[in-house]
């Protein structure tokens, strides 16, 4: 137990359920175990089910290889080949080059030097193109050009190590006329004289969003009337060097730089859009060029700056290995030619969201494995099938076919992968209307028969074939299983979207997805999450050797989607929280266990592998007790149970003692009843006072209804010896359940502070209000299980807000003009958490709920002559009148409530004012709460107001 705690926090209570961390542990109840059974039952049958014992489909969850996959991404992810030598070179142009230029002569040239110590956030000093860093920007663009020159020009005068070049995005005239300028300054007259150019267009113009051509075209000439002869250069005589026709791009080379310009950003995949400064390559990693990249950049380094240092010291890297920095990540195995912003998960663009296949499928009608795809012939059998690709869209439409095209081209040219087809029209057809042949239905009538297809000749097919007479039912049922996927991975009509391997990429703008990029694609989804399964598998001891293809490329699509939809955090969790990935592992298991661990269950039949890692004399461990014992009675649960223990402890930390009520079963006694649950505590130590609760999730309000004792503060030793015979006895009642939540304004992303909410029972009755407050949109309501309606209140918030969603299906729910509404439904002892979404209202996009509505002086005086009318004319409402006197108390225990009846009798006989008593109802104890309603009665003008510790506010007025 000592060797253990050294390995382990001090004091750390731990849990892992087949290699996922439990969070919260400290409050793990019986119905947070069996919301954690739910979730993981379907995910192990699910591996179950593809031929893998309990113990292999854990193994394969929590194997090595797919913990490193999954592990915050590799430092290779997102980076591309950001030259320019597809494009023949020279289109890049550079501003410095650390391995010529004079300024860094005196840096030393072998990489070794990477290896010696540095200040914290310094680089490096070796003359190597190590960071290459490319702008991609509009050279029209003046606020592109004062980012350059402000950030760019002082590093390199600073001499870090960063090698800088420019290509410009020629998107709009003005683009291209500034690109023609720039590559001529910067070939003719080199990059310091393209630096100073730009330094004088922004000096000359000190506002404006374009730069002013005139200024430029008098900047060009001086290039040519001063410069030129201060620098004693020779120009080019073949090449025109007049203005005007070096604007208009009539020179020859000219019109080819801005060509491959345009090839490299159709590559890169960049454009200019309104508002943005441009883009940046990171030696080949995108980011958009902002104020944050710098600090992007500087951690980038460091962590690439790491990864030399290691291959380095590997021998992998040396000064005399021959290798070419300034392409060193461009020229590596896993890097793609060709950017996509959807090819790797990213927050902004291309999210990660992994389905179960099985689930998903079969959830949408469909059977399940999958059969309706096309395969690659059999011509190269050592090439395994790991990827199998859905185009998930209205197969009808020309954007969604001309995805399809490029996918089924790939197929032909790669062989690597199977490909199906998910036909989501935007409009369903009638079942008994004529349906017109399409190529939706020519898919449609080859089902069952893809196999025999090779891909060029579903091309050729779809392109001159008509389709026979059409089965009105049978391709009505195959576009409603469509939409119903196609709703389930969140696509709306119209939308299109791929599906690889249980992987969601979408969804997609037309023309995102060509031939050229689903390779990329492909080979991407195999490394990064295929082969960790295959390693995992292998590691297991499972053989895929007896499988046919089919069967093996089932087993891999299936069980990626299965290990991956695990791996990825809740999709709640992550929005609210911003939650890590964290992988699946099983570490406690390099814990000594000879001596200090408990092991219940059998592992090689078990379902759900629990494993802790407790101190026996915390706290925790008495809490987690019953949980503990109730597991090891299940037949599906295999328990370990690892002790550590604080050798420094110098007294029993045992402050709180506690019991746990959970039975595996019901007791009946002789007569056939069932006994009722209790729970006792024997042989306390006599002389603590005690405070008698109970330990409930926080979800729960509960508070003691029968108790002739102060539970409070009890003094065991104060006890008489008939009280010591029969004990101190309580009966708790649970009143109500908690439904919290997070809203969020969809306009801007923020939560809706202040906004009034109003929980309304099945006839419309208002049971409890909430507001919502700035730290993470936090509701709260108090009910009793059923169905609800949730609405704003009546007000200022009405005025601004509208509900999107209710938000009681989770993070992404259902607006309420679907099928849900804006119901919410509590069902569950563990209460509910909502994640409504409020949009505003046209006009309302400045306003705050709570400030009040900024008026005019015409409108205001309107206002109040109206309401001085309705007053007039409108009898006066029966209002309750306000007590003169409020007085809150805070009592807890008998003393003190003996105190607070005594008060409120003397107030009552002294004063001849209206009188309003406050108490908090979770503190009373249940001998004050009957007396306290009679004290109520004594006098006509006194109110008592008892709010609870939730904020609802219940009056029970005389």
């Amino acid at each position: 137990m000592a060797v253990n705690a050294r390995r382990v926090p001090k004091s750390v209570t731990m849990g892992w359920l087949n290699g996922k961390a439990m969070d919260n542990i400290n409050d793990i109840n019986a119905f947070s175990i069996l919301n954690l059974l739910r979730t993981e039952r379907p995910h192990m049958r699910a591996l179950i089910s593809l031929g893998l014992d309990s113990v292999q489909a854990i193994e394969v969850l929590t194997g090595q290889a797919v913990a490193e996959s999954f592990n915050q991404g590799s430092m290779f992810d997102g980076i591309f080949d950001a030259s320019d030598r597809q494009e023949g070179g020279e289109v890049i142009m550079w501003l410095n080059d650390i391995e010529k230029d004079e300024r860094y002569a005196k840096w030393p040239k072998n990489i070794e030097q990477i290896s010696m110590p540095i200040y914290p956030g310094s680089f490096h000093s070796i003359r190597l193109n190590l960071w290459n860093i490319i702008l991609a920007v509009d050279l029209s663009n003046r606020e592109s050009l004062i980012w350059i020159f402000q950030h760019v020009s002082n590093i390199i005068e600073r001499k870090f190590p960063f090698r800088w070049g420019i290509i410009p995005l020629v998107d709009t005239p003005e683009a291209a006329k500034a690109a023609r300028i720039f590559y001529y300054v910067h070939k003719h007259y080199g990059a310091k004289e393209a630096m100073d150019y730009i330094r004088s267009l922004i000096a000359a113009q000190q506002e404006g969003d374009t730069i002013d051509f005139l200024v430029a075209n008098a900047f060009f000439n001086n290039l040519g009337l001063n410069v030129k002869p201060l620098l004693k250069l020779e120009l080019d005589p073949s090449v025109s060097h007049e203005y005007d026709i070096v604007v208009e791009g009539q020179e020859p080379h000219a019109i080819e730089l801005l060509q491959n310009a345009k090839k490299w950003a159709e590559r890169m995949d960049v454009k200019t859009q309104s508002g943005d400064l441009g883009h940046v390559f990171f030696n080949g990693r995108h980011y958009p060029l902002d104020a944050t990249f710098l600090v992007s950049l500087q951690r980038d380094a460091g962590s690439q700056t790491a990864y030399f240092q290691n291959e380095v010291q590997i021998g992998k890297v040396s000064s005399s290995s021959g290798v070419d920095f300034s392409t060193y990540f461009y020229d590596l195995p896993s890097t793609p030619k060709r950017r996509n912003r959807y090819l790797f998960p990213d927050p902004e663009t291309s999210p990660l969201q992994v389905k179960r296949l099985d689930a998903l499928f079969r959830g949408a009608g469909f059977e399940y494995p999958y059969r309706d795809l096309l395969t690659p012939a059999e011509t190269e059998p050592s090439t395994p099938l790991m990827v199998t690709v859905w185009i998930v869209g209205d197969l009808d439409a020309p954007e969604v076919m001309d995805m399809a095209n490029g996918a089924i081209s790939s197929l032909a040219a790669q062989k690597d992968f199977r490909l199906g087809f998910i036909h989501a029209p935007k409009i369903l057809p009638m079942s008994d209307a004529r349906i017109t042949p399409r190529q939706s239905t020519l898919l449609q009538q080859l089902s069952g028969r893809f196999g025999s297809i090779t891909p060029s000749q579903l091309l050729e097919k779809l392109e001159k074939s008509t389709p026979d007479g059409v089965n009105s039912l049978e391709y009505l049922n195959f576009c409603m299983s469509g939409q119903r996927l196609a709703r389930e991975i969140g696509l709306r009509p119209g939308q299109m979207a791929i599906i690889v391997n249980g992987r969601i990429i979408g969804p997609l703008p037309s023309g995102t997805f060509g031939k050229d990029d689903f390779p990329s694609l492909i080979a991407y989804e195999r490394d990064r999450r295929v082969v960790p399964i295959v390693a995992a598998l292998k590691e297991a001891q499972f053989s895929t050797d007896s499988l046919d293809r089919v069967s093996y490329a089932d087993l891999m699509s299936t069980a990626a989607s299965v290990v991956a939809a695990v791996q990825v955090p809740d999709p709640t969790a992550e929005g609210l929280f911003n939650m890590p990935m964290r992988p699946r592992q099983r570490q406690y298991r390099h814990l000594d266990s000879k001596h200090s661990t408990l092991k219940r269950g059998k592992e090689n039949t078990a379902l759900f592998h629990f494993a802790f890692i407790l101190d026996p004399v915390s706290e925790a461990a008495q809490k987690l007790g019953g949980v503990l014992k109730w597991l090891s009675t299940l037949d599906t649960v295999y328990l370990e149970l690892y002790l550590i223990s604080d050798q420094t402890r110098e007294e029993l930390p045992l402050k709180r003692f506690y019991r746990s009520l959970l039975r595996p079963n019901l007791i009946f006694n002789e007569a056939g009843d069932e006994v009722p649950a209790m729970i006792r505590f024997k042989n306390l130590p006599e002389e603590p006072i005690y405070t008698f609760a109970m330990d409930v999730p926080s979800s729960w309000l509960v508070r003691p209804r029968e108790s002739e004792y102060d539970l409070d503060n009890i003094h065991l030793a104060s006890l008489s010896g008939s009280e010591r015979l029969h004990g101190i006895k309580a009966l708790f009642d649970l009143d109500f359940l908690v439904i919290e939540g997070h809203a969020r304004d969809t306009s801007t992303g923020s939560p809706p502070r202040g906004l009034q909410l109003q929980l309304l029972s099945h006839d419309m009755t208002p049971i409890a209000d909430t507001l919502v407050v700035e730290n993470l949109g936090y509701l709260q309501f108090k009910a009793k299980p059923g169905v609800f309606q949730l609405e704003i209140k009546k007000g200022r918030g009405e005025d601004i807000f509208v509900t999107e969603s209710v938000g009681n299906a989770g993070w992404e729910s259902p607006p309420v003009e679907s099928d849900a509404g804006a119901e919410v439904t509590l069902t569950s002892f563990e209460g509910l958490t909502l994640y409504p979404r409020f949009k505003r209202l046209r006009g309302q996009d400045d306003e705050d709920v709570l400030r009040p509505p900024r008026e005019g002086f015409f409108s205001s005086a309107v206002q109040k002559v109206v309401q001085a009318v309705t007053s007039w004319i409108r009898p006066p409402e029966d209002t309750p009148e306000e007590a003169d006197i409020n007085i809150f108390t805070v009592a807890s225990g008998h003393l003190y409530e003996r105190f607070a009846s005594i008060m409120t009798l003397s107030v009552m006989k002294n004063t001849n004012s209206t009188v309003k008593f406050w108490f908090i109802e979770n503190f009373l104890s249940p001998s004050f709460l009957v007396p306290l309603c009679g004290i109520c009665k004594h006098g006509a003008n006194i109110a008592l107001g008892i709010p609870t510790s939730s904020g609802t506010r219940v009056r029970l007025p005389v």
